[in-house]
């Protein structure tokens, strides 16, 4: 393992440590032990120091850990990456935010993480052990990753707001879609019901009426022609009957005359003389016979040439009013027959608007289907929402990862605390079930036999550092440098155990031994008595 500065918050070293035991670095205030061992590797690293200072340009720091090399240069404008794995060039970039990602991709933690598991002052020895419940429960999520359930629970709870407003939206289309399919089909069934009605209450067909009224015009012109002909008949018997009421005059008048001429010489009624009385008698008997027979004659043919008038007359009159029965039949039947056309326009339009109101149906019902099978595919993704707020949520996936963490975290820290013989035990639980059914969001801390049954908060002073150092230490163990990386990332303890007592150096160096088997660990401090007494395996006097 190689760190190089050059250059670097004013100073230009380089140390080569080991990849695993004991390092450690003593020198006093201000020689420069946190910048070479803390800062310059987080600068390489990360990109950023835990002072939250930058060098002044030109600065350059360069690490090798493993298989990883990082070389980052920071130049007057921008800052060049360049990296490698096992020698092979990874890319050289202008910029942190181009390389960065890809090397704590590789890494596995980002420099949030790698301050929480691998570096560790005076000020955060403490920092789990009296954090807390709550405080403790989201610092161990942020060591866990799972402050990343909480931007996928929040992108799920984000889309779930999303889908129910849009529900909302689809329920009111339904229920607008459900109204407009009723009316739909209420308008069609009445019209359709009047369509019938109107189909019912036809009468007779039309073409047969068109023949009847055929019928009926060709027996109005019959009849006009009869009733053409009665007229006629009926001049003549009228001028019959004249003619004989002009011979009955006469007849009447010569009856008269020849009665009237019985006592004169001279037949009024033929104007002849008479020679005697009985000539004259015998003549105007017969005259007035004759003229009797001749009157009954007229008689009879004025009689019967009034019969004749009388007939004629009579049929002109019914054939008058057989013509006036066939017009009115004829007027019944073009009012029949165009209130039928009528009709059956009416039923087509009808049948037509029905078709178009059949259509709208159709239409409504094709729309309400649609928002209908849109509701059940969203109700599917509400489920499947739903389903993945439960995966994300406290009672998840995400509890049982923190529930293995904790039991991670519980095992390490109690190998720390055997390490330094320490005869106590922690136990930590996380979310628990409330008497109203919901959960604690929280992490607390059981210390057995210590703390007479108040956990850590009824543990002495002494008892409660070595707990929090116990703690500190199980949490550097929750990381695990990845496998490519051929080796793991160093602890730094910068000034932790200057303050310890004579007997808990013992233990401490005890169980900075136990961790310095598998992984570098680096001790900062400014006590040259306590350096002396660590077991290093490297040393480095600043």
């Amino acid at each position: 393992m190689l760190f190089l500065t050059d250059q670097f918050l004013g100073q230009t070293r380089a140390h080569q440590l080991p990849d695993s035991g004991l390092v450690v670095v003593q020198g006093e205030n201000g020689a420069g032990k946190s910048t070479s061992f803390v800062e310059a590797f987080a600068y390489a690293l990360f990109g950023q120091t835990t002072r939250e200072v930058l060098p002044e340009h030109p600065a350059r720091a360069t690490v090798e850990i493993g298989s990883l090399r990082v070389e980052r240069l920071r130049g007057k404008r921008e800052t060049a990456v360049s990296w490698s794995v096992g020698g092979v060039e990874q890319g050289k970039a202008e910029g942190a935010s181009k390389a960065q990602p890809r090397i704590n991709a590789f890494l596995g933690l980002d420099f949030e993480t790698w301050q929480q598991t691998c570096v560790f002052s005076i000020e955060k020895i403490a920092r789990f052990t009296s954090a807390k419940d709550s405080e403790r429960k989201a610092l161990l999520e942020r060591l866990l990753g799972l402050q990343r359930f909480d931007a996928a629970l929040q992108l799920v709870r984000d889309e779930k707001n999303a889908l129910v407003q849009k529900r909302r939206v689809l329920a009111a289309k339904i229920e607008g879609a459900q109204r407009a399919y009723d009316l739909a089909v209420k308008t069609a069934v009445d019209y359709e019901a009047a369509t019938e009605w109107i189909g019912s209450s036809a009468g007779e067909p039309v073409p047969e009426l068109a023949q009847r009224l055929a019928q009926w015009k060709s027996a109005l012109k019959d009849r006009r022609s009869q009733h053409e002909a009665m007229v006629e008949c009926t001049r003549i018997a009228r001028r019959i009957a004249s003619e004989a009421l002009g011979g009955l005059v006469a007849a009447r008048q010569a009856v008269q005359g020849t009665a009237a001429a019985v006592n004169g010489l001279v037949c009024e009624a033929c104007g002849r003389e008479f020679d005697t009385s009985e000539e004259q008698s015998a003549h105007l008997e017969a005259a007035h016979d004759k003229a009797v027979n001749a009157l009954a004659l007229a008689q009879t043919m004025h009689t019967s040439a009034s019969e004749k008038q009388r007939f004629c007359e009579t049929a002109e009159m019914g054939k008058l009013k057989e013509i006036k029965e066939a017009e009115e039949a004829i007027r019944t039947l073009e009012w029949n027959i165009a209130e039928e056309q009528r009709r059956d326009q009416e039923a087509a339009r009808m049948e037509e608007h029905l078709g178009v109101l059949q259509q709208q149906v159709a239409e409504r019902a094709e729309e309400l289907a649609e928002l209908t099978n849109v509701s059940r595919a969203e109700g599917r993704k509400a489920d499947e929402i739903a389903g993945a707020e439960a995966v994300l949520g406290l009672k998840g996936a995400r509890a049982r990862l923190m529930v293995r963490g904790l039991e991670d975290l519980e095992a390490s820290t109690n190998a720390s605390l055997a390490d330094m013989l320490v005869p106590a035990r922690v136990m930590l639980g996380a979310a628990r079930a409330k008497t109203d059914g919901t959960m604690t969001d929280e992490i607390h801390i059981g210390v057995t036999p210590w703390g007479g049954g108040n956990g850590y908060k009824g543990c002495s002073g002494g008892e409660r550092k070595r707990i929090d150092l116990a703690m500190l230490t199980g949490i550097t163990r929750m990381y695990v440098s990845p496998p490519a990386l051929g080796a793991q990332l160093p602890l730094v303890f910068d000034d932790v155990f200057d303050t310890l007592s004579p007997k808990s150096v013992d233990a401490v160096a005890a169980l900075l031994t136990g961790l310095s088997r598998q992984r570098t660990v680096i001790v900062i401090t400014q006590n040259e008595a306590f350096a002396d007494k660590l077991p290093a395996a490297s040393r480095f006097d600043l």
